[in-house]
């Protein structure tokens, strides 16, 4: 479920500098590169508008891919604070096992349900009978 560390100096200099320090600088990184591709890319498409530039499909594609991005990066932040907050806040471990057992399975849900969300579309096809059927396709396409 969780890694325990000796109660030595040893022990606690791994767990704060080596497990807790190490993550949450990884995770502040990863969050920080998030937010300057945002800056970035809000104006570059405020360049591309005041410029007349038609980039609309791929200011989407982009915008998409970049949700995508930081929403899945949200969800590993939120495995981190269970595991090094929620678990350490009890004792018990049928309460230590939940928040374990519910942060991965949130953290997969919700990349999961990204992908559906921002991936795939509907659309319907007309069928030679004159009736349709929904196709659900995806976005995800090769980079030329």
């Amino acid at each position: 479920m969780q890694w325990e560390f000796s109660a030595t100096p040893c022990g606690n200099f791994v767990s704060f500098y080596i497990d807790f320090l190490a993550i949450c600088s990884f995770f502040t990184t990863e969050i920080l590169i998030d937010l300057i591709v945002l800056v970035i890319f809000s104006q570059k498409v405020k360049h591309w508008r005041m410029t007349g530039g038609n980039q609309e499909k791929t200011n989407r594609r982009e915008m998409r891919m970049f949700a995508q991005s930081s929403l899945a990066s949200l969800g590993f932040v939120y495995m981190l604070v269970s595991f090094q907050f929620f678990t350490g806040m009890t004792t018990d471990l049928f309460w230590k096992f939940f928040h374990t057992t519910i942060a991965w399975q949130l953290s997969h849900c919700t990349q999961g349900a990204v992908i559906l969300v921002l991936e795939i579309r509907k659309s319907s096809t007309p069928r030679l009978n004159g009736t349709t059927r929904t196709v659900i396709t995806s976005r995800i396409t090769q980079m030329p």
